[in-house]
């Protein structure tokens, strides 16, 4: 794990060494001197810039993120939030929404039941939102990743 600076330079040094991250194609079948091998990043790595700072070197990372607007629930949460900066909205932005929608339902649910907030609360999951989902019946409330492979033109959902 490392922020997304110093995992440009680490990709540009393994790139020169020969370590190239895989694809779901091979690029170098036909050389003994390059190895390809899974690279996954952290979601810090999720970012405009990081594209173009890694350029080729960063072709097949996996990044795993809560939330992206290149899915079909993030590209509808960018288009209700994205104000006249034009800026996509950020994870947090995300977990903000299904968070606000999942008080949302426990309310309604709550009143139905005759309970309290909190207790309702901890029987929700909201699978529909922006993010990948949150269960607030774990400790750990996000359920899922987003799982992110950087091409030549971009951050695009995995498929193996």
């Amino acid at each position: 794990p490392t922020d997304h600076l110093s995992a440009v330079q680490l990709l540009r040094h393994m790139a020169a060494a020969g370590i190239w991250a895989r694809g779901t194609k091979p690029r170098f079948a036909a050389s003994e001197k390059m190895t390809e091998v899974t690279v996954i990043g952290t979601p810090e790595w999720y970012r405009p810039d990081f594209r173009r700072l890694a350029g080729r070197y960063g072709h097949n990372v996996l990044v795993p993120v809560p939330y992206a607007v290149e899915t079909k629930r993030g590209a509808g949460l960018a288009q209700q939030v994205k104000g006249p900066s034009g800026r996509n909205p950020t994870a947090m932005v995300a977990l903000i929404e299904d968070t606000l929608l999942a008080f949302a339902q426990a309310n309604k649910l709550a009143v139905e039941r005759k309970e309290k907030l909190v207790t309702t609360l901890r029987s929700v999951t909201v699978a529909s939102g922006a993010t990948a989902g949150l269960d607030f019946r774990r400790q750990d409330a996000l359920s899922a990743l987003i799982v992110l492979a950087l091409t030549h033109d971009g951050f695009h959902p995995f498929k193996p």
